[in-house]
């Protein structure tokens, strides 16, 4: 018996939807030359117990002419409200006063994007990288609430580890493959991130899951194939009660999906096997 297997379809047109939305660095989405206003905010905020902890960082220097000013605090971004869909910035360095009115451009932007501004990738891979770091990272509201001794801590690490990854492809530190480049004598966007800051393991913890997602979004279980031509014949044989077989992914991906079938079969997932009956 031959069964073909298809990976999960709802996900990968959201990560394209999120792509063609937030292009211009919301996830909101606006018509093609519609101006709305950012909103900034700074963490952490007053009352929060770790008010005097090292948030900030020195004045950065990236690959391929990026940078960053020297800050004391992080800031997040939302369109619309200060407490509005976060949006993520694409230009690190480049001087945004809060309130100013941004317009909305399409994916065109991407074709007409400075080949100097990063030698790694190609402007394409850096917008199928976003996309796919808003599919795994955070794209809710902001709160100017969040503080890191209460629930809200995870969530603000959340939107910072989404937008330190964002960073990374944009300045040339992720590769074809969103492996880490090493930038050599420059610094590294994730140094922006002392680990005196109080919610340093939650964002390193974030960070992770995000990059696992992005590095793993086209990868297969080891016994699946992209055709119904290349797919594998698999026997079930009868176990005394039911007619089974086991599959084992040894890409280590099988529990990302998920299996169904209209000719009477079953599936279920244990660790990194498919078991059919």
């Amino acid at each position: 018996m031959k069964t073909s297997f298809f990976k999960r379809g709802v996900a990968a047109f959201l990560a394209l939807v999120l792509c063609a939305a937030s292009i211009a660095g919301a996830t909101s989405v606006y018509a093609v030359g519609e101006q709305a206003q950012v909103y900034k905010t700074t963490y952490p905020r007053e009352g929060d117990a770790n008010y005097d902890a090292d948030w900030g960082h020195p004045r950065m220097e990236y690959m391929n002419g990026w940078s960053s000013q020297r800050s004391g605090h992080i800031t997040l971004r939302a369109m619309g409200a200060y407490e509005g869909a976060i949006s993520y910035c694409i230009e690190p360095g480049v001087s945004q006063d809060n309130l100013s009115t941004l317009t909305q451009w399409d994916e065109s932007f991407w074709d007409n994007y400075p080949a100097e501004l990063n030698h790694t990738i190609t402007p394409d891979e850096i917008k199928t990288f976003i996309g796919r770091i808003f599919q795994y990272g955070y794209t809710g509201n902001i709160s100017q609430g969040w503080m890191s001794h209460t629930e809200g801590a995870d969530t603000l690490a959340y939107a910072v580890a989404t937008q330190l990854l964002i960073w990374e492809v944009v300045v040339g530190e992720r590769d074809s493959e969103f492996q880490k480049v090493d930038p050599g004598a420059y610094d590294a966007v994730l140094d922006q991130i002392s680990t005196g800051n109080p919610l340093y393991s939650q964002i390193m913890a974030h960070y992770a899951e995000i990059e696992y997602g992005v590095q793993h979004h086209t990868t297969l279980p080891s016994f699946m194939a992209r055709t119904p031509g290349s797919a594998q014949t698999v026997e079930l044989e009868w176990d005394g009660s039911q007619y089974r077989t086991v599959l084992t992914d040894d890409n280590g991906v099988v529990g990302s999906y998920t299996f169904s079938s209209d000719d009477g079969l079953n599936f279920s997932v244990e660790g990194n096997q498919l078991i059919i009956t």
